[in-house]
């Protein structure tokens, strides 16, 4: 199975989703997956992310060009899930709802990761978008409580 990982933290940044993220794909291509890890490269490259985290980059990095200034998030999901969809995954897993939402609207299916209920309308549509677009294949919430809130 080809599997696109879409990430919004930037991976120069060691922490914690950082790291999560880098150990997942690694997870996902040792069980045997084609991954692609579509996220903000600057700074680093697959030898730093073996050094810093410690395990084997068998997956391939996409560079998703990234900025930290406001309002930009929004021009980000639709490129994030441009990027993505041109891996031409079989699946994209992201914690990014606004990317998801994207992802979605693209025709791609998607498992997203949830950390936390939706906060404002924004984040609260993005779900909606991915329920609704019937290319949602699952949530993966980090605890019980937030799987049932999600219910």
């Amino acid at each position: 199975m080809k599997l696109a990982h879409l990430a919004a933290a930037p991976l120069a940044r060691a922490r914690a989703n950082v790291i999560q993220v880098v150990q997942m794909c690694a997870a996902f291509a040792k069980a045997g997956q084609d991954v692609t890890l579509v996220a903000d490269t600057r700074g680093t490259d697959a030898c730093s992310l073996r050094d810093d985290f410690g395990v084997e980059i068998d997956f391939e990095l996409r560079h998703l060009p990234a900025r930290r200034i406001r309002g930009y998030s929004l021009y980000l999901a639709p490129r994030a899930a441009q990027v993505a969809a041109a891996t031409a995954p079989d699946i994209v897993y992201t914690r990014n709802l606004r990317a998801g939402a994207c992802v979605a609207l693209l025709g791609q299916r998607i498992v997203y990761e949830a950390h936390a209920l939706p906060r404002g309308r924004i984040d609260r549509a993005a779900l909606r978008i991915m329920e609704a677009s019937g290319r949602l294949l699952g949530i993966v919430s980090i605890s019980s409580a937030l799987n049932e809130a999600l219910d």
